[in-house]
């Protein structure tokens, strides 16, 4: 196959040549005159497709392997076995005739199958076909040559052909190797590698062939073994696999030491890495005496079992095991010890060393100079005033002697400055050695400029010096304090810059385009900018009653001084000037008031009104007009009333008495004057006014009196009592658990006005109600209250009753009688009123809307005492008063008035001796009772658990009616209340109840340490302990895992390694570099430090000398790598070297800073 594959290679090769030869010696060497005549459907897609597939298969069925590059010849074979239409030939330039067009357009990726030509002339027609190993997308496949209607030239259609390059397919994938290569069309190919430890079968290569099928075959990718090894001389190897990467493992026989195994491994070429291992007799190294001391073996020189013995020479101490033996591994059980020379106490400048003695090691012992110290002996070094340990801000540090050698240094230098040097204002340092001896560099601002030089040094640990001072050459809009000028919201302005001034509204300009210029920090021009508005009077004029007295021109601050006009007068309230605006608190003139002076013939009098029964029963009514004394005054608007005497009257005018004025802006209208009854009246001073109103009341203080026969009925106002706080009333639970030994009925009734009885038991809600008994009711108010519906009800069948079927409580309409009791009296079922023997009780019957009395009517034969009065209301009353009650009061009583509802009652004498109220329970309580449980006595309750306490009050009394005023209250377990430390609030589910579950909440920024919440027990204590709101705190040593390399936080004051929450450190750069961004690391909430961007930039300080006449431009503090700075002196000055310029390398600059001498 492969001599026949070459052979039509080279036939393909030998035609194409020829002819191309030929179509040259023609003149036309684009062209190449195929024969198509059997294939004159090669431009349907799926034509041409079969054609190119049947020259395609001898490439296919080579199955070559292993051989690339003949794969690529065969390859580049068939690409140029028909001409292209984009081929790169050098053509002549043609001349084209009028009715000609020049060459067909390319197409990329095809070639002209039909109608090439030398020359084409109008309608010439040209048709595409796509190379090998492309196909089309079944577009227009020709091109035509036209003449443009509108252009008269000629053109070529547009083919409208795409050739794409065919897709072969997924080649798939090989098990244990990766592809390489992702696209799947022609020409492209992709390749197969083996993972390692496995080896590839077949060719890793694939080319996707014009046909659209890849060459080839898959290839397979086999695992890699290795040969199985040997076992060495006097030992063995064992392994669990011989695949790659598998290891050996060799081990030696009893009495042999493995030698030179550093382990061998399965390699990726099939065979085991290093070299085999040996096994040699077992046989320690000779041992070596340790420096300043000896060795000597015990034994057969260094063969296994035989012994070490080690000592050092006299004043050393031995570190280490003083003997080791030769072990069947061939080594030592123990290393070489070392010999050692103690440590002595040195001599320590400006301090001591020494140790805590005593009981409670409190007494400090100074150790003698050059005495010996025990190794591991804990000292103290002590330094004295001033002085510190290397390295510690304490002044005592411990140390140690450790194997000869101190831990330590023990030395005492003099303190140093750790707190920051002391601020300058306008300044930053530059540069602080906190060292005794160093000093501080400060550079003033960009803005300032320093006025005056200062050193600051470090003196044993305390800062001392002057500092330099550093004048803002800025001027700050802060320093206006004027009012009235509106600063804007810039701050400052540098030297030479205007601030123009503008006022706030109420403030004018003192001068005009006033401003204010910065020099050298001081604020110069017109002082102040801005004075306040002054007011006008004449803006007050029409208010009512204002007058302007004096200046019409107020200035700001000052008040304004008026009179009233007529009738008027000044008030407490003041009219101010503020900014150009009064400022009024309130009217400045208020209408007078009206004096009750003394009128001739008359005087000032009021109204009343009277009334009296007539023999009709009815009121009469009038009204009279006592005179008022002389003296006070009225208020604007109020009325009086004029009296005259006699023969008097008002004005003069007939029939005209007690007349009606009202006081208006300081007189009274009409003008109160009393003469003799037709004499003329004239007042001068109102010709000129026209009367508008007049007061004429008539009164007959005994006609037509028409007293009223009805009232209002009269309107008992109750508190009701009050419901307990977060209570909720749960109608569907039944409040009283005592267990009936057959069904019940339930009362549940939510209305506080109505009162049941079952007997002599008052039912409270949810109280059991046995089967056939009967629940008798009546108001709690009773005798106001009247009960609508109906008295009693009885239970039936177990059914509770719904709240529809119990009565209700109203109030009394017109007519209804009211009852109002005062004594000693308690309220029996029934509504029956109950006395205590010899108490007293007055009943009052009051006829609610009728001006009638009342009457009384009973049953039993006793004179009784009854009385009849009307009170300040007007409401008839009687009374019933029993004093000294006895047996013979008990029966029915009835008041009413004829033709209205009566009021019915019962009242019964209660002997005290035959009434007692039952025990309660004392299973929970210790109950103390007086007087046997007889009327009125009390019961005091106590819990006997003392982890409990009583719910509801302590003490009831008894009753007439044998039961008592309450029921027992409840033994509640109880817990201690938590005490609320900072930070922290604490909320109950049940108060401090039993099973009370107390949750603890801690507030922001605050974190909770300990349990969410406790539960009340029943022994009175919490399941746990309070939880404790602390606040978080970050380790410093976490802070170097957030901050870039070079940025370190500044120590000073810092004494712990744990920092609580929101505490700052300020960041700083090492080695002399910038620190860029924010110079602040914060403690957060959550434990962890909080760093903005931060980073240290390379660069150079300012190269300045202090006391020195050297200028530097341009004038930083901070320069970057590579940039450079000019040198110069200040006139009369020259520089000491011929360094004009230096250039910032990293951290130092180029060459020495020259220093400014005089000339």
């Amino acid at each position: 196959m492969r001599p026949s594959l070459l052979a039509v290679t080279l036939f393909a090769i030998f035609i194409n040549s020829v002819e191309q030869r030929d179509a040259l010696e023609d003149g036309n060497p684009g062209h190449m005159d195929y024969n198509y005549d059997d294939q004159t459907d090669l431009v349907n897609n799926d034509t041409w497709e079969e054609n190119f597939n049947t020259e395609a298969t001898f490439t296919d069925a080579t199955n070559l392997k292993g051989n690339e590059s003949l794969e690529e010849s065969e390859a580049t074979t068939l690409r140029y076995s028909l001409s292209k239409t984009g081929e790169s030939e050098t053509k002549k330039p043609q001349i084209l005739d009028p009715d000609e067009c020049g060459d067909p357009p390319p197409v990329k990726n095809a070639m002209i199958f039909e109608g090439k030509q030398i020359r084409y002339e109008v309608g010439a027609k040209v048709t595409y076909a796509c190379e090998f190993g492309y196909i089309t997308d079944g577009s227009v496949h020709f091109s035509e040559c036209l003449l443009s209607g509108a252009t008269q030239t000629l053109y070529w259609t547009d083919p409208e052909i795409r050739c794409s390059p065919r897709s072969c397919g997924d080649p798939g994938y090989v098990e244990h190797a990766h592809r390489v290569g992702s696209v799947f069309t022609f020409p492209n190919k992709i390749s197969f590698e083996c993972d390692d430890g496995y080896t590839m079968q077949g060719y890793g290569t694939r080319y996707c062939q014009t046909s659209g099928t890849w060459s080839g075959s898959l290839p397979t990718c086999e695992p890699i073994f290795c040969d199985p090894p040997e076992n060495p001389e006097n030992g063995k190897v064992s392994y669990s696999s011989l695949g790659y990467e598998s290891e050996l493992h060799y081990e030696c026989d009893p009495g042999f030491i493995l030698k030179n195994d550093r382990g061998r491994i399965c390699s990726a070429n099939g065979t085991w890495s290093g070299s085999e291992p040996t096994c040699l007799e077992a046989q320690c190294d000779p041992p070596v005496a340790p420096e300043h001391g000896t060795v000597q073996v015990i034994g057969d020189k260094s063969n296994v079992g035989s012994r070490a013995l080690y000592t050092c020479n006299e004043g050393r101490a031995l570190v280490g095991s003083a003997s080791s033996k030769c072990l069947d591994i061939g080594e030592w059980t123990f290393p070489t010890p070392r010999c050692l020379e103690p440590c002595f106490v040195p001599k320590i400048q400006h301090g001591k060393i020494g140790k805590y003695v005593g009981y409670y090691r409190r007494r400090f012992e100074e150790l003698s100079e050059n005495g010996k110290i025990e190794d591991g002996e804990e000292l103290y070094l002590r330094c004295e005033p001033n002085y510190e340990p290397f390295g510690h801000p304490e002044t005592e540090e411990k140390i140690a002697c450790s194997q000869g050698e101190w831990e330590a240094v023990p030395v005492c230098e003099p303190a140093m400055c750790r707190g920051p040097p002391p601020p300058t204002p306008n300044a930053v340092v530059a540069r602080a050695n906190r060292t005794h001896g160093g000093g501080v560099v400060y550079h003033c601002r960009q803005f300032a400029k320093k006025v005056k030089y200062g050193t600051t040094t470090c003196v044993f640990g305390t800062w001392k010096g002057d500092r330099p001072v550093c004048k803002d050459l800025r001027c700050s809009v802060d320093e206006l304090s004027f009012p009235g000028l509106i600063k804007g919201k810039k701050k400052f302005y540098l030297p030479g810059h205007v601030f123009t001034v503008t006022c706030e509204r109420g403030f004018n300009l003192t001068k005009e385009n006033n401003q204010l210029k910065c020099v050298n920090g001081i604020w110069q021009g017109h002082l102040p900018p801005c004075i306040a508005a002054s007011c006008n009077a004449e803006d007050l004029v029409e208010s009512e009653g204002i007058v302007p007295d004096g200046e019409k021109i107020v200035l700001n601050g000052e008040y304004l001084a008026v009179r009233c006009r007529e009738g008027y007068s000044p008030s407490r309230k003041q009219a101010r000037c503020s900014r150009g605006q009064w400022t009024v608190t309130g009217k400045l003139c208020q209408e007078s008031s009206c004096a009750v002076h003394k009128i001739d013939n008359g005087g000032f009098s009021e109204r009343v009104q009277k009334k009296q029964l007539n023999w009709r029963l009815e009121f009469d009514r009038w009204y009279e007009y006592p005179r008022l004394r002389l003296g006070g005054t009225r208020s604007p608007g109020s009325s009086l009333y004029v009296s005259c005497d006699g023969r008097y009257s008002f004005q003069g005018k007939q029939g005209e008495n007690d007349v009606s004025v009202k006081c208006s802006k300081g007189k009274w209208d009409p003008d109160p004057v009393c003469l003799i009854t037709g004499t003329p009246y004239r007042n001068e001073a109102r010709l000129s006014l026209e009367k508008t109103e007049k007061s004429n009341i008539r009164t007959n203080t005994h006609a037509n009196r028409s007293p009223s026969t009805t009232r209002q009925p009269l309107v008992l106002t109750t508190q009701s009592r009050p419901s307990e706080p977060d209570a909720v009333l749960d109608l569907n639970k039944d409040l009283d658990p005592t267990p009936y030994p057959s069904c019940a009925c339930t009362y549940r009734s939510v209305d506080d006005s109505l009162v049941a009885f079952v007997g002599t038991e008052q039912l409270s809600y949810g109280s059991k109600v046995k089967n056939n008994d009967k629940i008798k009711f009546h108001c709690r108010h009773f005798g106001y209250s009247r009960l609508n519906g109906v008295s009693e009800i009885k239970c039936e069948n177990c059914r509770s009753w719904h709240s529809s079927e119990f009565p209700e409580c109203v109030r009394p309409r017109a007519g209804d009688t009211i009852i109002q009791l005062e004594g000693d009296y308690t309220i029996l079922a029934g509504g029956v009123i109950g006395i205590a023997e010899g108490r007293q009780l007055s009943v009052r019957c009051v006829s609610a809307g009728i001006d009638d009395f009342p009457k009384w009517s009973t049953n039993i034969h006793k004179q009784l005492l009854f009385s009849s009065y009307m009170d300040q209301n007007g409401y008839y009353i009687s009374t019933l008063n029993i004093s000294n009650a006895d047996s013979e009061h008990s029966g029915q009583y009835l008041c009413n008035m004829k033709g209205y509802r009566p009021f019915a009652f019962d009242i019964q004498v209660i002997s005290p001796p035959s009434v007692k109220c039952s025990k309660f329970d004392e299973r929970d309580y210790i109950i103390h009772y007086d007087k046997e449980q007889a009327v009125n006595s009390t019961a005091l309750f106590i819990c006997k658990d003392d982890h409990k306490k009583l719910d509801g009050p302590n003490i009831v009394t008894c009753l007439l009616n044998g039961q008592w005023s309450g029921g027992p209250p409840i033994c509640k377990t109880t817990c201690p209340m938590i005490e609320e430390t900072e930070g922290m609030s604490v909320s109950y589910t049940k108060g401090v109840d039993e099973g009370s579950i107390a949750a603890f909440h801690c507030l922001e920024p605050r974190t909770r340490t300990g349990v969410p919440w406790s539960t009340c027990k029943k022994n009175g204590s919490w399941t746990h302990p309070p939880a404790r709101c602390t606040l978080s705190s970050c380790p410093l040593d976490q802070l170097f895992d957030v901050v870039p390399e070079n940025v370190v936080p500044v120590m000073e004051g810092v004494a712990s390694d744990t920092l609580p929450y929101n505490f700052t450190l300020r960041l700083t750069c090492e080695d002399n570099m910038m620190l860029s961004g924010s110079d602040v690391a914060k403690c957060g909430q959550d434990g962890k430090w909080q760093v903005s961007r931060v980073q240290c930039i390379s660069g150079c300080g300012l190269p300045r000398i202090e006391n020195s006449e050297l200028i530097i431009e341009p004038d930083k503090s901070f320069y970057r790598f590579g940039e450079s700075v000019a040198l110069s002196c200040s006139p009369g000055y020259v520089l000491s070297s011929e360094v004009v310029r230096l250039m910032c390398l990293g951290t130092s600059w180029s060459e020495n800073v020259p220093e400014c001498r005089k000339e």
